[in-house]
């Protein structure tokens, strides 16, 4: 059987980055240590970060303020996707500083890393409905940032409606949610905003419900993956 696991806001505190304890400038929450790496990064105003690179690929997905990097600016709803070995940078936080969360995939999209980054505003990306019930009402709506193809990890925003009752199911590839907005249920536990669920492939999590308020997900994944519904 695989992994699942699921931890809170407030379940984790705001740390200062390994090293550096006495920076002033950035905090963390760290949902996930080990495999696979999850945190949520606060840049105060005017922070500027050298350009680095990591081991893993990495998804970055932009919750509130700005940061820049050269003459790109990245606001709420863009996500960001580089490539392990991939220098970038260097990044300066914007006048009302920085938060995102941070997900270092650890399972390679590529066996060997072409020193991709892609940028993508989720803003300008139209919602479909999907999830019909048997009356033919959709249930919920998707985003697709990256499609999980030709390299890319799959990254997408999910806005499951008030009353939603998805069946309990497995996928075929790692997947990490992290809760937006809205407040669902992954089986019995209550997933609030700021919420982080990280499923291993092939398990069976759910059913997936939400209430009146609905709820909208980031959904993360190493590639594009099929479902499998549970029996």
């Amino acid at each position: 059987m695989g992994r699942a696991m699921i931890v809170k806001e407030n379940e984790v505190s705001w740390t200062k980055p390994a090293g550096r304890e006495e920076a002033t400038n950035v905090e963390q929450k760290i949902y996930s240590g080990q495999a696979p790496r999850v945190f949520m990064v606060r840049w105060q105003p005017g922070k500027e970060t050298p350009a680095h690179s990591h081991k893993d690929d990495e998804v970055i997905y932009v919750l509130e303020g700005e940061f820049k990097a050269g003459e790109t600016t990245f606001r709420p709803g863009t996500a960001l996707f580089v490539e392990r070995d991939t220098v970038y940078g260097p990044l300066v936080a914007g006048p009302q500083g920085a938060r995102f969360v941070n997900i270092s995939l650890m399972s390679p999209t590529n066996d060997q890393s072409q020193h991709r980054v892609r940028i993508v505003d989720g803003t300008q990306v139209p919602w479909n409905e999907v999830a019909k019930d048997e009356g033919g009402r959709a249930q919920a709506r998707q985003k697709h940032l990256m499609l999980g193809a030709h390299g890319d990890p799959e990254v997408f925003l999910v806005n499951r409606y008030s009353h939603f009752l998805g069946r309990a199911h497995s996928h075929t590839q790692d997947e990490v949610i992290f809760v937006l907005e809205g407040e669902m249920w992954v089986g019995d536990t209550y997933c609030p905003p700021q919420t982080m669920v990280y499923v291993e492939k092939d398990t069976v999590y759910g059913p997936l419900k939400t209430q009146e308020k609905g709820a909208t997900f980031l959904n993360v994944r190493p590639m594009r993956a099929g479902i499998k519904r549970a029996s």
